[in-house]
């Protein structure tokens, strides 16, 4: 998180972004229709980088503590959304099922790291489906 924080400082958000979207995090993102993907961008490029770099450093998962300890204590229903092709998140989503129950997750087919932005309907026929 520091690393992408100092290349914010350095090279503005313009080129952050740039770098950001060609991550393989997002290579599910380059299918999006094009209007789609100009207003996401167009989005990103809204922040300020002293904002993002304070984010990266304040709320980056990075800098996060660790709180399975938490989530296997808690009593509320939770429901994990990942995209299919988001290995890692799905991974995870899997494991915090283990952990306890009352814990749903929900697979979008397709989607990867950005299921919100990649197929809106299925997050909110998720979300509808906790009742």
């Amino acid at each position: 998180d520091e690393a992408l924080a100092a290349s914010l400082d350095r090279d503005g958000v313009k080129d952050f972004v740039r770098s950001w979207e060609s991550l393989p995090l997002f290579e599910t993102q380059r299918a999006l229709p094009a209007a789609v993907s100009a207003a996401q961008r167009a989005w990103r490029t809204e922040h300020t980088a002293r904002g993002l770099a304070w984010s990266l450093r304040t709320l980056g998962l990075g800098q996060q503590p660790p709180c399975r300890e938490a989530f296997a204590r808690s009593v509320l229903p939770v429901t994990l959304v990942t995209g299919e092709r988001d290995e890692k998140f799905t991974a995870i989503a899997r494991e915090l099922v283990r952990l306890r129950s009352g814990v749903e997750h929900v697979v979008v087919g397709g989607a990867g790291h950005n299921v919100a932005l990649e197929d809106p309907d299925a997050v909110a026929r998720a979300v509808a489906a906790t009742g």
